[in-house]
């Protein structure tokens, strides 16, 4: 079992870090489109 929750704490902190870098990164007119649109930005990076 502490395996499986380690795992599910890795996945939720790189989740929630994604998120966080995704809305410091993200320029601001990202921030005011509908969250669907929060993919697009990684097209424009790469």
């Amino acid at each position: 079992m502490n395996k499986i929750s380690l795992l599910l704490l890795i996945l939720v902190a790189v989740a929630v870090a994604g998120v966080v870098g995704m809305l410091v990164l993200a320029p601001e007119e990202m921030i005011e489109n509908p969250p669907g649109r929060i993919i697009l930005p990684f097209g424009r990076l790469l």
